[in-house]
């Protein structure tokens, strides 16, 4: 392709893209106002949710309240100088907790991202199921299983092909490590239930302070004098 040819097709470009339609809608209503639509108007909305337990992607306990994200296609009325946004189709719904909510914001840029448990995403015929609740003592188990399995099997093999004393070892050495996994199994679910505990007397203790200093600011509020 010569530079004429060149020049002239970047031309016909540009020429075919000053002619696509503008998808901005613009309606004059008999009311006076104008109501205004593009494809690329969106609102966001976050919410607290309350009263439910919620099983949340990437969090491994339940949640009493989490974080729902919306995001609606937006219509705009605009009258007297001033624009009042609306929203219309929900595009996208999301829970997120207070934690992973906290992540998103001061962690930006970072990959591959906050987990979020998708509600509904348009085009779903019903709201999207919840995770299954993910054990982390059941998780934990299975992983050390897997991992002292090639162990086992190793044991295994030199009883069946050892004779006399080395065979009494291997057999020592298998049963050293079936007693030893049952022993981490115990030690594990042991400092599981202790960490808990304590986490559950920490959470109460701040919820107790937090309390108490609301009702001293409702005291000193009270107890001020009125002008």
């Amino acid at each position: 392709m010569t530079s004429s040819q060149e020049a002239q097709a970047k031309e016909e470009t540009a020429a075919g893209q000053q002619t696509k339609p503008d998808p901005l809608e613009v309606t004059q209503l008999a009311d006076g106002r104008s109501l205004i639509r593009h494809p690329a108007h969106g609102l966001l909305k976050l919410s607290r949710t309350g009263n439910n337990s919620h099983t949340l992607f990437g969090c491994d306990l339940r949640h009493p309240a989490a974080i729902r994200l919306e995001i609606h296609q937006a219509a705009t009325h605009r009258q007297h100088g001033k624009d009042i946004h609306n929203e219309e189709e929900v595009l996208l719904t999301c829970l997120l907790s207070h934690q992973q909510l906290l992540e998103a914001v001061t962690g930006m840029n970072q990959s591959p991202g906050v987990p979020v448990t998708l509600d509904f995403v348009q085009g779903d015929a019903e709201r999207r199921p919840s995770p299954p609740q993910r054990s982390l003592r059941q998780q934990f188990k299975a992983e050390m299983k897997r991992t002292l399995a090639d162990s086992m099997t190793l044991a295994e093999q030199l009883v069946a092909e050892t004779k006399g004393s080395a065979k009494r070892k291997a057999e020592a050495l298998k049963q050293s490590i079936t007693s030893r996994l049952e022993y981490l199994d115990n030690q594990f679910d042991e400092e599981l239930t202790k960490t808990i505990n304590q986490a559950k007397l920490e959470i109460k203790r701040q919820a107790e302070a937090a309390s108490a200093r609301v009702d001293v600011a409702s005291f000193e509020e009270k107890e001020k004098p009125k002008d």
